[in-house]
């Protein structure tokens, strides 16, 4: 089951970035109805996080990375991309973020308060 963000981590990250909610997942709703992919993984809880070995500063833990299952995921990389995004396509799926790796703690998004 995909999870959103609460909106307290929404709220947080949308006075630091704001629209950045927007783009994401206009972007990714985008290319997922173009190419049929599936939403896998979206937010992340900080638990959950740690459980599967994610990143600290993973952009799971503010909703703005996802992971979409495709049987074309170079195509969807680089269409990705196109939009902006941070991609690590992987044989079976494609890992999208919206902001380069460290961002989120340059900001100041992460930690969260």
């Amino acid at each position: 089951m995909v999870s959103f963000p609460p909106f307290s981590v929404v709220w947080h990250t949308h006075r630091i970035l704001p629209g950045v909610y927007h783009w994401f997942y206009g972007g990714l709703g985008a290319v997922m109805d173009y190419f049929g992919a599936d939403l896998t993984s979206l937010y992340r809880d900080p638990q959950k996080n740690r459980e599967v070995g994610g990143s600290p500063d993973s952009q799971h833990l503010v909703g703005l990375a996802a992971d979409l299952d495709t049987d074309r995921p170079q195509e969807v990389a680089r269409v990705l991309r196109a939009f902006g995004f941070t991609v690590v396509p992987y044989a079976s799926h494609v890992h999208v973020q919206a902001l380069p790796p460290g961002t989120l703690r340059e900001l100041g998004v992460l930690p969260l308060p």
